[in-house]
């Protein structure tokens, strides 16, 4: 069979285009080939899958061209895996949209969605989701103007928390894009949740709300905090202010526990192990006691700090506007390495976007119009991508792919190699795109030991029904498959272990098939959910 296979892919038209020693794939030979993805018999869809990947990274704008136009399901799937053949860890664009964001909105990733906020020159500045493997749109809502600039999303418990215009912050449904309830703030800045509240800061005060129905639980005066979203916790809250502090409050009352003044501050606090880390724009990274705002120890970045630091295994990572991404000793601010950023014309040079850390890898956007994936033990770069203007956001990380907004308002889904995930909420240090990290991993304790569960999907022949294992155990229909998959991710748990569910499909799979179950998986509460290399089963 392989040596059938091999002799058809040097006999195609195909393979003399990749032969070609210069010069770009035929667009209109490649639109072709794809239109092949959608046939109903699967040795001429899998013939021309492998025809593609024959070409080689330099049919992916074609294929990017092609997703975009709308095709079936299938075709969509197939190019999605193809680009992640093609491209697997080396940020490879999966697909992009048109300017539909706005420039420095940090994406939040959850439930095989990617939420964004509006461009500010959009009258209506709607709120819009998107599916995550295409990434077509799966629903608006019209936030109205921002009140200040634009706003990031916070997805948790199924709800997408937003500010918006006129001091509004909005509770939405993640499945269908309807309000849930609204609430009347100050202004509705970008929202942090912990423990069942949300917290808003505004330009003379700062405000508390109860999740699950908007309502306002206290109010205290607190100077315009410019460093939102805060970092929470069940029992504290910090934020920087216009005044140069840095404060904590009690998160059931309001009432500040301690105060430090350090100088204007933008950067978000990261916490973690009992600690606060949060830069200034004095170009110094602080790091504070939770307990008692106690100065630990001061940073000197070299330019001002207005990127938003993560905390991972003993370590923080924060970029500077001295065109450096630092990794710093968590216990005694001491560098550990510096990564140098390339120049930005017509601004002033360095990394302005929040840090996001997952599986061993640092990931950033800079003013150099990149966005940088890093060995977080190295602080080599792994790879980075070009975008048309310069980067505030920071990436999204979840299974493998980086999403993130460019400086022309395009959402990016690139493939981020074996990065791991990051989950959406709850998170410490702000959302996942602020160098938030999950609750649990505050004390930067070693991972629990990660169970596995098994997950393998097959259509026999093409047009029977797809058959779904999870660990050796038959799944018929969605109902028992959830049923399963939730007996399977609870006996992994009940030795205080993380559950990585692995999927694996057979190509003959519909690709919507996948992303079902992917999400059931998420439902379940799985703490990993990977795709892994599908198998041809001939």
């Amino acid at each position: 069979m392989l040596t059938r296979i091999l002799a058809f892919v040097m006999l195609s038209p195909a393979f003399a285009m990749a032969q070609q020693p210069a010069g770009a794939p035929d667009p209109a030979e490649v639109r072709k080939i794809v239109a092949r993805l959608d046939s109903e018999e699967a040795q001429v869809r899998d013939d021309a899958e492998r025809e593609l990947i024959s070409l080689g990274p330099a049919v992916l704008p074609i294929l990017q061209d092609i997703v975009a136009g709308n095709p079936s399901p299938e075709v969509t799937g197939r190019c999605a895996k193809i680009t992640l053949a093609l491209t697997k860890g080396t940020g490879g664009a999966i697909w992009s949209t048109e300017a539909i964001s706005c420039d420095d909105c940090n994406p939040c990733v959850a439930g095989g969605r990617v939420v964004v906020a509006g461009p500010e020159d959009d009258p209506s500045t709607p709120v819009r989701c998107l599916d995550a493997a295409t990434g077509r749109t799966l629903w608006e809502f019209d936030a109205g103007a921002w009140a200040s600039g634009a706003l990031s999303p916070v997805v948790s418990g199924g709800r997408v928390l937003i500010g918006g215009g006129g001091g509004r912050v909005f509770s939405l449904d993640l499945g269908t894009g309807k309000a849930v309830w609204e609430a009347k703030v100050e202004r509705g800045g970008r929202p942090a949740v912990a423990a069942g509240r949300v917290f808003v800061g505004g330009e003379t005060e700062f405000t508390c709300l109860a999740e699950a129905t908007g309502q306002v639980l206290w109010t205290v005066k607190i100077p315009e905090t410019w460093s939102d979203p805060p970092a929470a916790t069940a029992e504290r809250v910090v934020v920087g202010s216009s005044d140069g502090g840095v404060w904590c409050l009690d998160a059931l009352d309001g009432h500040t526990v301690w105060k430090a003044d350090i100088g204007h501050v933008h950067s978000s606090p990261g916490l973690s192990g009992g600690r606060v880390y949060i830069g200034d724009y004095d170009g110094k990274v602080h790091a504070f006691s939770l307990a008692d705002g106690k100065m630990l120890w001061t940073f000197d970045a070299g330019g001002f700090v207005y990127s938003s630091p993560a905390v991972a295994g003993g370590r923080v990572y924060v970029g500077s506007c001295a065109q450096r991404l630092y990794c710093l000793d968590a216990a005694t601010g001491a560098e550990i390495w510096a990564f140098e950023t390339g120049d930005s014309p017509g601004r002033s040079a360095g990394v302005y976007s929040a840090v996001a850390y997952a599986g061993g890898r640092v990931f950033a956007g800079s003013a150099d119009r990149r966005v940088y994936c890093l060995d977080a033990g190295t602080g080599e770069a792994v790879w980075s991508f070009n975008t048309p203007s310069d980067v505030d956001s920071c990436p999204a990380v979840v299974g493998g792919r980086a999403y993130v907004v460019g400086g022309d308002g395009r959402v990016h889904c690139l493939s981020a190699g074996d990065a791991g995930i990051t989950h959406p909420w709850p998170m410490q240090g702000g959302s996942p795109a602020r160098g938030g990290h999950p609750a649990g991993a505050a004390e930067n304790r070693p991972p629990p030991g990660e169970k596995k569960v098994e997950v393998r999907m097959e259509c026999p022949k093409p047009d029977a029904p797809v058959k779904t294992t999870v660990n050796g155990r038959t799944a018929a229909g969605a109902a028992k498959l959830r049923e399963i998959l939730g007996e399977e991710i609870s006996a992994g748990r009940r030795d205080g272990g993380r559950v990585l569910v692995e999927i694996d499909a057979d190509p003959d799979v519909p690709w919507r098939r996948v992303i079902d179950v992917m999400d059931a998986c998420k439902e379940k509460k799985a703490d990993k959910v990977e795709l892994a290399e599908p198998r041809l089963r001939k």
